[in-house]
C-alpha cells in the first residue's frame, strides 16, 4: 500500500508540472475523440497507430464528461499514469517467480521510483497500457507455468488469459504480441511431463494461439496487414537486406561495415533502454549480471554466499523478449538512423530483464555481509543489510523522480491558445488550419481534425523548403489552406532562414498575431503569422 501510495503520488506530481503533452499524444487524443464520433473501422484506417489506448482516453473522457483538450489531456495522463502503478505490481509477481518476494518487494520500490518511467507514466503516450498488458501477460503466464509443472488444469485458462492480454496490449501497441511469444517459451521450457501434464501442455498453447487470436485477428483483418505503423516484413529485412548492400559495394573491411555497424546499433538500443528504465535500476541489474554470469559464463570463482540464481523458468522471463527484439531494433536503428528509436521502443524488454534489479541490491548485502566477516566485524542480518542498500537505492532515485514533462516545450502550448483567440475573434465559423513545425500549435489550436490523420495525404509539417522566402511560403499556406503559421527559432536555424520572420513581417500577405515567447531557452522562441485571405487588405 505504501508503495503504491509513493508511486501513485510521484506520477500525479509529474502530470501537474507537466508543460505540454507528447507530439503523438496530440495525435492519439484526436484519434480518441473521433472513436466516440465516427465508426471504429472508419478511423483505425485513417490513423497509422492502434486504437487501444485511445479507446481507452475516450471512454474515460466520456465517463468523467471531460472537455476538449484540456480534459482528454488529463484522461489520457490518468491513464498512462494507472498503467504505470500496474507496471510495478506485474513485476513484483514477475520477480516473485524468477527469485523470491524478497527481491521483488525491491524490484517493484525501484521501478516505483524510477523517473524515466515516472515520466512516461504522467504522459499522453500508449506506451505505458501496452507495456501494463505486456507485462500482466508475463505474470500470468508465470501463474500458468507453475500451475503446469503440476499438471494442474488450471494452466490452461491461465494460459488463454495471457494470451487474451498479450492480445489487448497488440491493440494499444504491436510489441506486446511479444507477451505471447515469452508465454510460449515459457510453457515450452516445462520438462519432464507425464502423458496427462503434456496434454495440458498442448491444451495451454492452444489456448494461447486462441486468446490472441481473438483480439488481435478482427484489427489485423480490418487494416489488412500486423500493424500500419511499421510491418513485420520491414523489420525482418531492414537489417539484412541493407547489410547486404553495404557488404557488397563498400570496399572496406567487412568487418568495419557489417559489425562494426551492428555493433554500433546494438550498444545503442542498450543505451536507450538504460535511459527508458532509469540508471538506478539499470545498475541494480548490471550488478546481479556480474556476479551471476561472472561465475557461470566466464567462471569466475566467486563466493556462493553471494550468489543469487534464478528459479527454473527464469531465464526465459528474463531473456526471451530481448533475444526477439535485439536484433529486430539494432536492424531498424541501424537502417532508419540513430535517432528513429527512442527509450519507449525499449521499455518491455528491459523491464523483464529489470527484475533482476533486486537481486542485484541482495547481491551488494551480501557482499557487504561478506566484508564485514573479512574485517572481523559482527555480522549483520542478511534482510537488514539489504533493507539498507534497497533504501539507499530509493533514496538516490528520488532526486530524479520529479521531472517536469517536456520542459521548455510549453510555449508551443502558448502558441496554440494565442492561435485560438485570434481565430475566434478574426475567423470564421469553422476550425482553424495551422501549417507548423510540430503538432502542438495546431492541437492547442482546436486546428481541423484531418490535420492529425496520418493515413489521409494532408500534409501537417511545414517543411525546410517552404521557408526560403515569403512567397514560397505563401504559395505552400494557399495549397494546403491553412490560415496560420507557426515557426519556431530552431527550425529556422536548421533550415538557414532566421531571417523570415523580419521578412514575413514586412509582407503585404501575413501578419503576426503572436509575439515571440521564450521557455527559458532563446532557441524555443516560436512566432505565430495568420496568413491573410483572397480579398483581404
Amino acid at each position: 500500500m505504501l508503495l503504491g501510495l509513493l508511486g501513485g503520488g510521484l506520477r500525479l506530481v509529474c502530470i501537474l508540472r507537466a508543460e505540454t503533452i507528447a507530439r503523438d499524444g496530440t495525435v492519439r487524443l484526436h484519434m480518441a475523440r473521433e472513436l466516440t464520433r465516427r465508426p471504429l473501422r472508419e478511423v483505425v484506417t485513417d490513423y497509422d497507430y492502434h486504437p487501444g489506448f485511445s479507446m481507452l482516453v475516450g471512454a474515460t473522457a466520456k465517463l468523467t464528461g471531460a472537455r476538449w483538450p484540456d480534459g482528454w489531456i488529463l484522461a489520457g495522463q490518468l491513464v498512462s499514469a494507472v498503467a504505470g502503478l500496474v507496471i510495478v505490481a506485474a513485476l513484483w509477481v514477475i520477480a516473485a517467480f524468477v527469485f523470491d518476494r524478497r527481491v521483488a518487494w525491491v524490484t517493484a520500490a525501484l521501478a516505483a521510483v524510477s523517473g524515466p518511467l515516472i515520466e512516461i507514466s504522467g504522459d499522453a503516450l500508449s506506451d505505458m497500457p501496452a507495456v501494463a498488458l505486456a507485462l500482466l501477460a508475463v505474470a500470468t503466464s508465470t501463474g500458468a507455468a507453475t500451475a503446469l509443472r503440476r499438471e494442474r488444469p488450471r494452466a490452461i485458462w491461465l494460459t488463454g488469459l495471457a494470451g487474451l492480454l498479450s492480445g489487448l496490449g497488440y491493440l494499444v501497441r504491436p510489441e506486446a504480441l511479444l507477451a505471447a511469444m515469452v508465454a510460449a517459451a515459457l510453457l515450452l521450457s516445462v520438462r519432464r511431463l507425464t502423458r496427462r501434464g503434456r496434454l495440458v501442455q498442448l491444451a495451454s498453447a492452444g489456448t494461447l494461439v486462441a486468446g490472441v487470436l481473438v483480439i488481435a485477428l478482427p484489427y489485423a483483418l480490418a487494416v489488412g496487414q500486423l500493424t500500419q505503423k511499421q510491418t513485420l516484413q520491414h523489420f525482418i529485412g531492414c537489417g539484412a537486406v541493407s547489410h547486404g548492400r553495404w557488404i557488397m559495394a563498400s570496399a572496406r573491411p567487412w568487418v568495419e561495415t557489417a559489425w562494426g555497424r551492428w555493433l554500433d546499433g546494438a550498444r545503442r538500443f542498450f543505451d536507450r533502454g538504460r535511459a527508458g528504465v532509469g540508471n538506478i535500476l539499470s545498475l541494480a541489474t548490471v550488478l546481479w549480471w556480474c556476479t551471476y554470469f561472472g561465475r557461470h559464463l566466464l567462471r569466475i570463482p566467486l563466493p556462493r554466499a553471494v550468489m543469487v540464481s534464478p528459479r527454473r523458468g527464469g531465464h526465459v522471463v528474463m531473456f526471451a523478449a530481448a533475444i526477439v527484439m535485439l536484433p529486430l531494433l539494432t536492424a531498424l536503428e541501424v537502417r532508419r538512423g540513430p535517432d528513429y528509436l527512442s527509450s519507449r521502443h525499449t521499455l518491455m524488454p528491459f523491464l523483464l530483464m529489470g527484475v533482476a534489479a533486486g537481486a542485484g541490491v541482495v547481491v551488494l548485502a551480501r557482499w557487504t555481509i561478506l566484508a564485514a566477516d573479512k574485517l572481523g566485524r559482527r555480522a549483520a542480518r542478511s534482510r537488514s543489510v539489504a533493507a539498507l542498500w534497497a533504501g539507499g537505492f530509493v533514496l538516490g532515485s528520488l532526486p530524479l523522480a520529479f521531472p517536469v514533462l517536456h520542459e521548455g516545450k510549453g510555449v508551443h502550448r502558448q502558441a496554440g491558445l494565442a492561435i485560438a483567440e485570434h481565430w475566434r475573434r478574426t475567423g470564421p465559423e469553422r476550425p482553424p488550419r495551422v501549417l507548423a513545425t510540430g503538432p502542438w500549435e495546431p492541437f492547442y489550436a482546436g486546428a481541423d481534425v484531418t490535420q492529425f490523420r496520418h493515413r489521409r495525404r494532408t500534409r501537417r509539417m511545414l517543411r525546410a523548403r517552404d521557408v526560403r522566402s515569403p512567397d514560397a511560403l505563401y504559395a505552400a499556406c494557399r495549397a494546403g489552406r491553412y490560415d496560420y503559421v507557426a515557426v519556431d527559432e530552431a527550425f529556422l536555424t536548421a533550415a538557414k532562414a532566421r531571417k523570415l520572420p523580419d521578412r514575413l513581417r514586412a509582407h503585404r500577405r501575413f501578419d503576426q498575431c503572436f509575439g515571440a515567447l521564450s521557455g527559458g531557452d532563446p532557441k524555443q522562441r516560436v512566432m505565430v503569422f495568420a496568413v491573410r485571405r483572397p480579398g483581404e487588405p
